[in-house]
């Protein structure tokens, strides 16, 4: 979790231009349009609303090697510094 969107936005940028691809992809499941195609009502959920404005997926999969994690969190610790 980012502090805001504004430095998700900015975190994934950096990655990128490192060449990591990482992602915002998740929609709350009382906003997504699965939801609205149901007829869900479109109730405000402040800190579900807020938190998943901050999310930010890393690359994690099957065969990621260790020098890969490496190269990942060294990435976002840069971004931090």
């Amino acid at each position: 979790l980012t502090a805001d969107i504004e430095e998700r936005t900015a975190l994934i940028a950096h990655l990128a231009a490192a060449g990591i691809v990482a992602v915002f992809h998740y929609v709350p499941l009382h906003s997504s349009p699965f939801a609205k195609s149901l007829g869900v009502p479109q109730t405000h959920l402040p800190k579900t609303e807020e938190l998943s404005a901050r999310l930010l997926r890393l690359p994690m999969y099957y065969d990621l090697t260790d020098s890969e994690v490496e190269e990942v969190a060294s990435s976002v610790l840069g971004f931090y510094r």
